[in-house]
């Protein structure tokens, strides 16, 4: 209860009405202090409605730039904009409800299908849920689960699999409707086909709008408009699918296994 708080609310924080979703990291540092830092003056743009894709290996610093975006953590260096305005200066509660990050398990609650994916609007409709759930590739599975989206999921969602939790969390941020779509390893436990449904869905659903894409498949990092790739805390290479060549030495040996 004595800790300081990490992120704090500024004084008179700037309200987001309609945010056109346009994401700007400037010389953004970051550091858990246990030495190396984690970002080290990280520039990153990506367009209003348009698609990033962030790749690198374990421990290049790809979720904290999720995190950084939804402000869980401040950085300690730098700034991060959407739509111009610094994220300190945001009022969170806003900023939460337009940026939205599904990270590679997300949290189930022990509660129906229906109720997991509506805690991110309780006043969505059964059409809206339903819509959002038929997003993420969920439709199969509602049709075998005894009470279709009204079954309950378990403890922290152990009457699905691993994947089937994942679409629940996609599903989730389908119905929050945001400007801006972090998926952190969202579809990692996905098989192709799954990942397929997926990906067509939030194509979709996020059709002009900005998505941020964190993965360690080249496929899909190939689905954004510019692909980023961190290595040793900093941004080695970006730019758009197919333009990696000879030069694209980092991306190339990424993904050399696949």
């Amino acid at each position: 209860l004595d800790a300081p708080i990490d992120v704090a609310e500024a004084e008179n924080p700037v309200a987001l009405v309609s945010p056109r979703g346009h994401v700007r990291f400037e010389r953004v540092s970051f550091g858990f202090g246990r030495g190396a830092p984690v970002l080290q003056e990280v520039t990153l743009d990506v367009e209003s409605g348009g698609g990033g894709g962030l790749v690198g290996r374990g421990g290049e610093g790809k979720s904290t730039i999720a995190d950084l975006l939804a402000r869980l953590l401040d950085p300690d260096g730098g700034r991060i904009l959407l739509d111009g305005l610094d994220l300190r200066e945001v009022r969170l509660a806003d900023l939460r409800r337009h940026v939205v990050v599904v990270d590679q398990d997300p949290f189930l609650f022990n509660a129906s299908v229906a109720e997991n994916v509506r805690y991110a609007k309780p006043d969505a409709s059964d059409d809206e849920v339903h819509g959002a759930i038929r997003s993420a590739g969920l439709s199969d599975l509602m049709s075998r689960l005894p009470q279709g989206m009204h079954t309950s999921v378990g403890e922290r969602g152990k009457a699905l699999s691993a994947g089937e939790r994942q679409r629940v969390g996609i599903a989730r941020a389908f119905l929050a409707d945001p400007a801006v779509l972090v998926l952190d390893e969202a579809t990692g436990a996905l098989d192709p086909m799954s990942e397929s449904n997926v990906i067509a869905g939030y194509e979709a659903v996020m059709r002009g709008r900005t998505t941020i894409l964190i993965t360690h498949r080249s496929e899909l990092a190939r689905r954004a408009d510019r692909i980023v790739v961190l290595e040793r805390a900093r941004i080695v290479e970006e730019a758009a699918p197919g333009s990696f060549g000879i030069d694209g030495r980092a991306f190339q040996e990424l993904f050399a296994a696949t």
